[in-house]
């Protein structure tokens, strides 16, 4: 009998009960049978857990998980990953996006046809939406995901993320333990630059979700232009983003030195402290995907920002 790979899809929430239920009943009509949803709830003050209790109760692919302790993310995440069940593949679900119902299908699919021995990494392209019905465009996926654009950018964004035994084994290295301001760098990036330097990431420019934009949690990847720029004005030159990054890039370091190449060991080193200004200020590979951000990036750089 032919084996079919079980997938274990992984949702973090809090105070989700306006957008949770479209995320879910996404997930629940996937067209790829063998799945089980982990949903751990971060403390929510509002209606969430019993939304997520109902779907439990209604659902037998449902599992919600016991709640101590609000973790915050990346913690969530990861202590989804280490209570959830024995999988062959895991995918990272947000509370208020859409899911298309071939996504896990379409990832198992490709990331069946490589090695599993290796860290696998499979990201999609999404939509994104102002609400639930205004299309506002895609995200312009790279076409690789490398070193360079990993260290101050995250290239695909968690949602999108499916990804094998294997890496997530490796990447959950250290995870214990750690303090909210010590991470540095979100679950994404970090599964993505271990993927990249370790194994193999899969980039599929195919539109698999909606990412729905809410006025009150718009990121850095949803602004526009003007938007990055006040981000760029409020975290980086007069905040502490940069220097949190590099935090993020020191755990790294730490977390995979025996691993790591030594070229990459050195371009790691050389961005996880201030300084070298003029070398970073004219680093001859592109740290961001968007052109404004890589040179907002620069000019931090100038002023010894990072």
């Amino acid at each position: 009998m032919e084996h079919t790979p079980k997938v274990n899809i992984v949702l973090a929430t809090y105070n989700g009960e306006k957008h949770v239920k479209n995320q879910i009943d996404s997930i629940l009509a996937q067209d790829y049978a063998n799945f089980h949803l982990y949903i751990r709830d971060d403390g929510s003050k509002d209606h969430t857990v019993k939304i997520l209790k109902d779907y439990e109760t209604a659902d037998p692919r449902v599992h919600v998980l016991e709640t101590k302790e609000n973790l915050g993310v990346p913690d969530s995440f990861y202590e989804i990953l280490r209570q959830c069940d024995d999988g062959d593949y895991f995918a990272f679900a947000d509370q208020d996006d859409v899911w298309e119902p071939f996504k896990i299908r379409r990832a198992v699919e490709a990331l069946e046809k490589e090695d599993g021995g290796l860290p696998l990494m499979y990201c999609s392209s999404f939509a994104y939406y102002e609400g639930e019905d205004t299309y506002i465009r895609d995200f312009d996926l790279t076409r690789e995901v490398n070193l360079y654009n990993s260290i101050y950018f995250t290239p695909a964004l968690g949602f999108t993320l499916v990804f094998n035994e294997t890496l997530r084994k490796m990447a959950l290295r250290n995870t214990m333990g750690i303090k909210k301001d010590e991470w540095g760098e979100l679950h994404d990036r970090r599964f993505l630059r271990v993927a990249a330097l370790f194994g193999k990431v899969i980039c599929d420019p195919c539109v698999s979700a909606k990412h729905i934009r809410h006025m009150d949690a718009v990121t850095s990847a949803d602004s526009d232009n003007m938007g990055l720029l006040g981000g760029w004005l409020k975290n980086e030159l007069f905040g502490r983003d940069l220097l949190i990054q590099q935090v993020g890039i020191q755990k790294f370091i730490n977390d995979f030195e025996e691993e790591l190449q030594e070229n990459d060991l050195k371009v790691l080193e050389f961005f996880a402290h201030t300084g070298h200004g003029w070398k970073k200020v004219f680093y001859p590979h592109r740290l961001r995907q968007r052109w404004s951000g890589e040179i907002l990036l620069r000019i931090l750089f100038f002023f010894h920002k990072a």
